[in-house]
């Protein structure tokens, strides 16, 4: 791919950084008065929401790394290297924290639903892609990678998602959805958790995988049922 074709690289870098940035800023000073999340339930909840969100931090600014074609085509031992991090100090650890995290939300049963959908489903297909590079099936590794970061930067997308439609009600009937109550916040987050879900894996499975194989690797070798050792020349070279 050329690197014209790559300018949607640097628009994600500035949406996962910049997101990055702004959900960890909260946390900095390890103020509770400070966190953004509902009259807490438990004393450990605060705790275990400042370990999530840090280790959320580096799995989100690391995400479109792990979806750059030319640094996986030019510095595969960097890309690797990165790669490893995202998961073993980003994605995983996050991704168990978040378990307890989204038991004690005080959103709601749908919130917390979501919450353990988004996650189950962020750490399953982080095992997966983990284990196709471990067994050299790099293709089906850049497919579930892909997938993966789909649905790291869920939460992303989230947040404006639930501010747009929660701004586009209020305007519609000011009187039943208040910008400042706590039912309506509850409500559109609900729906910024849920839609964003929904809208990221349609991205992927239909836009990104259908339709832009070379993002995937489409044509390498190391297809699910075609070992690398038999599919031609190259192995981490090509990865």
């Amino acid at each position: 791919m050329t690197a014209r074709r790559q300018w949607w690289v640097a628009l994600f870098a500035l949406y996962c950084i910049g997101f990055a940035l702004y959900g960890a800023d909260p946390y900095l000073s390890f103020n509770q008065a400070h966190a953004r999340i509902f009259p807490p339930r438990s004393p450990v909840q605060y705790p275990l929401i400042v370990a999530h969100v840090f280790t959320g931090v580096v799995a989100v600014s690391l995400a479109w790394v792990q979806v750059w074609p030319r640094l996986r085509a030019r510095r595969p031992k960097l890309h690797r290297s990165l790669g490893r991090v995202y998961l073993m100090a980003g994605v995983f650890p996050a991704g168990l924290l978040a378990i307890p995290t989204a038991v004690l939300d005080t959103g709601g049963q749908s919130i917390r639903l979501a919450l353990l959908t988004i996650d189950t489903l962020w750490l399953f297909t982080g095992v997966l892609g983990w284990t196709a590079a471990v067994k050299r099936r790099y293709q089906d590794h850049r497919r579930w990678m892909l997938r993966n970061v789909a649905l790291t930067t869920v939460i992303v997308t989230a947040r404006p998602f639930a501010f747009a439609n929660l701004f586009l009600m209020h305007w519609i009937n000011p009187t039943a959805y208040s910008l400042t109550s706590y039912h309506s916040h509850v409500t559109f987050l609900n729906i910024g958790l849920w839609g964003s879900l929904a809208f990221h894996l349609v991205l992927v499975e239909w836009v990104v995988l259908s339709r832009r194989p070379f993002l995937a690797g489409a044509g390498l070798p190391g297809t699910l049922g075609t070992p690398l050792a038999t599919a031609g020349a190259g192995t981490d070279d090509q990865r």
